[in-house]
């Protein structure tokens, strides 16, 4: 815990860049998955950072086009099988405010209008992920949205999401043709993005922040990081939320009760 408040405060201090807030998460994620850590279980956890979804779909030259997303950590699980699958994946935004303190109601508000501005962003994500991982029918899959130590928490699901994503009429509409397979050129990130899914937010859209405190405390702006800080408990539910989708690691890790609180 005393390292997350050491990289938070360190991240609130800058205010400047994104990649101020990826060791924050990144030590949030790679406690998540040294609780999978059974000797007996094959299955590990592994978090990569700057994981490239790609697929391959018909430009409107009647060509094959490769085209990437790429989200800022995805949270994979591993097993004797060489067929990857994720967890969940995360986009993080940076949180600028006048007043450099992020514990406020002011630095809530700004956070809030990050991550309903980042919502087109990951429902695309969304149908990168879906495509390059193959899933069907019923699945659902989890992103955590996340300004500065604010997280919101949505479900994408495959029966409703926008039909006809990776078709001739998107390639028509501007997206970056990439490679195609007589090319070698490198990867560009797809630069459109879908506004007709509408996520569902199993815990709200009024983002939580990473650290217990409450909204009479941002109010008054007398909540400082200190060495008694707690996570806050709706980022162990959340957690919980997405291990209903894998119960073969959630029934193989150490310390499973950490998300009952």
């Amino acid at each position: 815990m005393l390292e997350l408040i050491t990289l938070c405060s360190i991240a609130e201090k800058r205010n400047q860049f994104e990649s101020d807030l990826y060791p924050l998460w990144d030590t949030v994620w790679n406690n998540f998955a040294s609780l999978l850590n059974n000797p007996d279980s094959e299955t590990i956890i592994s978090v990569a950072a700057q994981y490239t979804l790609d697929h391959k779909f018909l430009n409107a030259r009647g060509s094959m086009s490769h085209h990437v997303k790429i989200p800022d950590d995805m949270i994979l699980k591993l097993d004797d099988t060489p067929q990857r699958k994720f967890i969940f994946w995360a986009e993080l935004k940076r949180l600028r405010v006048d007043l450099d303190d992020w514990f406020t109601i002011d630095g809530k508000i700004a956070a809030n209008n990050v991550i309903a501005n980042t919502v087109k962003q990951t429902n695309t994500q969304a149908q990168y992920a879906l495509a390059h991982f193959n899933l069907q029918g019923n699945a659902s899959m989890h992103v955590f949205i996340i300004s500065g130590p604010y997280f919101v928490l949505a479900e994408y699901r495959v029966k409703s999401m926008s039909p006809g994503f990776f078709t001739r009429e998107h390639a028509r509409r501007g997206a970056a043709v990439t490679r195609s397979q007589s090319q070698n050129d490198e990867f560009e990130e797809d630069p459109l993005e879908d506004d007709h899914t509408t996520p569902f937010y199993p815990y709200g859209t009024d983002p939580y922040c990473l650290f217990d405190v409450t909204d009479a405390e941002l109010e008054t702006g007398n909540y400082r990081l200190t060495q008694g800080v707690k996570l806050n408990p709706m980022l162990l539910q959340a957690l919980r939320m997405v291990l209903r989708n894998h119960e073969d690691i959630r029934s193989g890790m150490q310390r499973v009760d950490w998300f009952d609180v």
